[in-house]
C-alpha cells in the first residue's frame, strides 16, 4: 500500500510537470482562446485523452486476489536490480520537479512566449 501511494503522488506531481511543458508546445494561452484558436486546447485535450488510461494496462502487476497477496508475501526472491530501479525512478522524480518548478520561478520569462516554447522543445527533445 505504501509504495503504490508513494508512486500515486510522485505521478501526481510529474503529470502536472508534463502538463506545464505541453502548454509550451500547444498555444493554449489566453489570448489565443480570446482570438479563437482552440487548436492547441483540442490537440492538448487529444492527447490527455489518449494518453489519460495507459497506467491501466498496468494493473495486471498488481495481485488479482487475497491469494496471489499471501503467494507474493511468502516468497522470499528479493530483486536488488528491482529495488535499484525503483529508487532511482523516484530520485529522478523529484529531481525533475524540483528543476521544473525552479525553472518556472526563476527563468520563464512571459514575455517572449516565442522563446520560451522554442527553448522548451529543445529541452523536451533533449537538444
Amino acid at each position: 500500500y505504501a509504495m503504490l501511494t508513494t508512486w500515486s503522488n510522485l505521478a501526481g506531481t510529474i503529470a502536472f510537470d508534463i502538463s506545464t511543458a505541453l502548454t509550451g508546445v500547444w498555444d493554449v494561452s489566453s489570448e489565443a482562446i480570446q482570438a479563437g484558436d482552440y487548436s492547441g486546447v483540442g490537440k492538448l485535450s487529444l492527447f490527455c485523452g489518449i494518453v489519460g488510461p495507459l497506467p491501466l494496462v498496468l494493473l495486471g502487476l498488481i495481485p488479482k486476489n487475497k491469494e496471489d497477496q499471501q503467494k507474493l508475501q511468502a516468497d522470499n526472491t528479493r530483486s536488488w536490480t528491482g529495488g535499484v530501479i525503483f529508487i532511482s525512478v523516484m530520485i529522478l522524480s523529484l529531481l525533475v520537479t524540483f528543476a521544473e518548478s525552479i525553472y518556472e520561478i526563476c527563468f520563464n520569462d512571459e514575455s517572449d512566449k516565442e522563446a520560451n516554447q522554442r527553448r522548451l522543445r529543445r529541452l523536451m527533445v533533449g537538444h
